[in-house]
């Protein structure tokens, strides 16, 4: 064939173009972009879409915009930050206010209103909003067998919450809730008509919990870590002593381990459960896997998978984002591995409306991303 004969990429074969499609998959917006081209690209798109590996985390942001060229006045609204795009996509619903976020996983947010708790899915067009029976229920019933109760700030019940599975494609999924004293824990199944109660005898002051393995992992600060079956008979058995310190330590999975960070007051100290000698150890590296954190939500990711992301490196989010040369710092960036601490910026641009405050970790869903 004439080198200088154009090449038509609608007639590639089918094989290439799906090895294509395979690597444009790590970035959300790509995968899209390649679905979007002709007939045939978008029927490759349809049928790959849901076996998309986990994507890159964004950051749910709360800008200001003017409400029209001619106004003054600003509006208030939620959008989603790529760091790869380095612009703001906003939504096209409204979202809660950011203190009502109790959690964040695969593109669902969970936020509590009226006492109650609701799934939401704002990269979803339909069937992205899932009302969960009222908390108040089991939080009340166990009123009189606490010595107190303090109904959180702003009369919240909930102070987080963890959602396994992804409800957009499956109908079994579960939450896993802890309350404003630290001391109750309660998940509820889909299909339930409630929440069910774990063992709250063995809590005396939650400080985080993950699902881990099947089972979750609570990290109590005074009694130690729990494992917690959530199958038809609950139950819980200790399985670690308390880390060192209280009410400081989050839990994350990563690479398949169970993790405690400390990351207050820029103080960076990780130790990973060893699961023969059920103790905690000290690490200095994650074997090129990084954290983020924030107040409700946690995940890791390789980053050899995401160029984008420094390998053995725990971002955590600055809950009160400073404005510095014109860029809004977003999260301290710790490296493992000599121990130093950066600072992950916003970039501006045109294009972004102001953005004034960090909510929480958030990835991408492919259906209904916003344009």
């Amino acid at each position: 064939m004439d080198e200088t004969t154009p090449v038509d990429w609608l007639d590639l074969p089918i094989e290439v173009m799906e090895i294509v499609s395979d690597k444009l998959m790590i970035h959300i917006s790509d995968f899209i972009r390649f679905g979007s081209v002709c007939r045939l690209w978008h029927s490759i798109y349809i049928q790959n879409r849901y076996r998309s590996p986990r994507q890159h985390p964004g950051l749910l942001v709360y800008f200001t915009q003017p409400i029209s060229h001619q106004d003054q006045q600003l509006r208030r609204s939620h959008g989603f930050y790529d760091f790869i795009e380095k612009r703001v996509f906003k939504f096209p619903l409204q979202l809660p206010c950011y203190k009502d976020f109790r959690g964040s996983n695969q593109g669902w947010l969970i936020y509590e209103k009226d006492a109650q708790l609701i799934l939401l899915n704002p990269f979803l067009s339909a069937n992205n909003e899932i009302y969960l029976p009222p908390i108040t229920r089991f939080i009340l019933e166990q009123y009189e067998k606490l010595d107190y109760y303090i109904l959180g700030s702003g009369g919240f019940f909930i102070d987080k919450a963890v959602l396994v599975g992804n409800p957009a494609s499956t109908s079994s999924y579960v939450v896993v809730a802890n309350d404003t004293t630290y001391r109750l824990l309660a998940f509820y199944k889909s299909g339930n008509k409630g929440w069910t109660i774990l063992i709250i005898d063995e809590f005396e002051y939650i400080e985080d919990f993950i699902y881990y393995k099947d089972q979750v992992y609570v990290l109590d600060s005074y009694r130690g870590l729990f494992a917690c079956d959530v199958s038809s008979h609950p139950k819980v058995s200790k399985v670690a002593p308390s880390t060192v310190g209280v009410y400081t330590y989050s839990l994350v999975e990563s690479n398949g381990e169970l993790l405690a960070f400390n990351t207050s007051n820029d103080r960076f100290e990780g130790y990973k459960l060893d699961q023969n000698l059920f103790d905690w150890v000290e690490i200095n590296s994650l074997s090129g896997w990084s954290l983020f954190m924030g107040e409700k939500s946690d995940l890791s990711r390789l980053c050899s998978n995401y160029p984008e992301w420094k390998p053995n490196s725990v971002y955590n989010i600055i809950p009160r984002p400073n404005i510095v040369r014109n860029r809004l710092e977003v999260a301290h960036v710790f490296k493992l591995e000599g121990g130093v601490i950066e600072l992950l910026y916003l970039k501006e641009s045109e294009s972004n409306p102001i953005v004034y405050s960090t909510c929480i970790w958030i990835e991408p869903t492919l259906t209904g991303f916003p344009n």
